[in-house]
């Protein structure tokens, strides 16, 4: 089969897959593009997330950015649970939390709405981690944790 032969078996397949009846084509184009989205989302998330408190004012920004994408308000709950336990364990990883950590921990558990009880369970369980692999107490420089 030739170049022009191929070409318009292609041709013709797709005009087929755009009749009315036809389901909507998605492409991995498509797919990629909405990946690339959530990527990108989520980088942003985990710099709004390092630079806080200074980033606080991004933030109702970052999350019209969410709905703007049309992100599934699951995925977005989910990356945020996601990436405030990763910064529980950046904050206790050299196992000492100074109060500015403690600030941008409460300053990122507020803005995501995230409920205290939910908040100090992640940071209980992380703590205890942290704890068993060093062997060691995490020091809360005069601030809870």
């Amino acid at each position: 089969m030739g170049f022009l032969d191929r070409l318009f078996q292609a041709a013709s397949s797709e005009t087929k897959a755009t009749s009315p009846d036809a389901p909507p084509m998605t492409t991995p184009a498509d797919d990629d593009g909405a990946n690339y989205d959530r990527t990108t989302w989520r980088k942003k998330l985990k710099s709004v997330l390092d630079r806080l408190p200074d980033s606080a004012s991004e933030w109702d920004d970052f999350m019209a950015e969410a709905r703007a994408l049309n992100f599934e308000r699951v995925w977005v709950v989910d990356c945020l649970k996601a990436e405030f336990e990763m910064l529980v364990r950046k904050v206790v990883s050299d196992r000492v939390v100074s109060p500015q950590e403690h600030q941008k921990l409460e300053t990122a558990r507020l803005l995501m709405n995230m409920p205290e009880a939910e908040a100090i369970a992640v940071i209980d369980r992380t703590v205890a981690e942290a704890e068993a692999f060093f062997g060691k107490p995490v020091d809360k420089q005069d601030g809870e944790v």
